[in-house]
């Protein structure tokens, strides 16, 4: 998917992407984290969503419905032991994405704004 969105926009428009991507995704997991800490049910829909549609934009397919997953659950009231089970699914998910993404960025793929080879 990123190749595809780097062949139509160009390498920095994808870099750019990539790399707000991470810094958002970043926060985002940390918050998930906090809320499946509080059960908070509230927070981990607006979490996910934002987490499932953020990912789909980028490519991250396996993420983005392992986000899906967890919304749908919190949602439905599934119980707190099965949400932490989606979240461990989540989680490994997302932290192969992250290092895929950051693999390309450091191969070349820089944002406009940081400075280096191009």
């Amino acid at each position: 998917m990123l190749d595809q969105l780097r062949s139509f926009y160009g390498t920095e428009f994808v870099a750019d992407l990539a790399a707000l991507y991470l810094d958002d995704s970043r926060r985002l997991v940390a918050e998930l984290r906090a809320a499946l800490e509080g059960s908070d049910r509230g927070e981990l829909v607006r979490i996910t969503h934002d987490l499932k549609s953020s990912s789909a934009q980028l490519g991250a397919t396996a993420v983005s419905e392992a986000a899906a997953a967890i919304e749908g659950g919190a949602r439905s009231d599934m119980p707190l032991e099965e949400l932490h089970g989606l979240a461990e699914d989540f989680f490994r998910l997302d932290e192969q994405a992250v290092e895929e993404i950051r693999g390309l960025t450091s191969s070349g793929w820089r944002p406009a704004s940081t400075p280096g080879p191009r």
